[in-house]
């Protein structure tokens, strides 16, 4: 992997990790917050909306993709809210590393549920990262514990 691909994802990984300590510290807010910040990125992306679309046409995206745009807007909406409200009565360090675990277990189990065959690095590499955002919150790994 070249230099610029390592940094923008360190670079991604960053405000990944600063947006969810933002959300957390305006919890009082965190519905105004996170309404600012998708707002914000709605300005950002529409002029390029507009763009693609004057350029290429509408006809250029077939109908499904509009269903799933309008879908993908919906669950974004849910996760955000439910991240907010989770942010209100825990900690980030519970919260954050469930909220990254969570989709990557899903990809698992929604990939056996649909008949696909994983291979032993695929299942691999999701053991890895759930176990890495389990790990996130402990300060020592005297912590580590299988009692509830």
């Amino acid at each position: 992997m070249d230099f610029l691909a390592i940094a923008l994802v360190v670079f991604s990984a960053v405000l990944h990790a600063g947006w969810n300590i933002l959300g957390k510290s305006h919890s009082g807010s965190g519905m105004a917050f996170t309404m600012a910040a998708s707002l914000s990125a709605c300005g950002v992306l529409t002029p390029y909306l507009i763009w693609y679309l004057i350029t290429l046409g509408w006809t250029s995206l077939p109908v499904e993709f509009w269903g799933m745009l309008a879908f993908s807007g919906i669950a974004q909406i849910v996760y955000l809210v439910g991240l907010i409200m989770a942010y209100k009565h825990a900690d980030v360090g519970v919260i954050y590393p469930i909220a990254r675990a969570l989709p990557v277990m899903m990809v698992g189990g929604f990939s056996v549920a649909l008949g696909h065959a994983l291979s032993s690095q695929q299942w691999l590499g999701f053991v890895l990262i759930t176990f890495g955002c389990i790990l996130v919150p402990l300060t020592h790994v005297r912590q580590v514990s299988l009692v509830a």
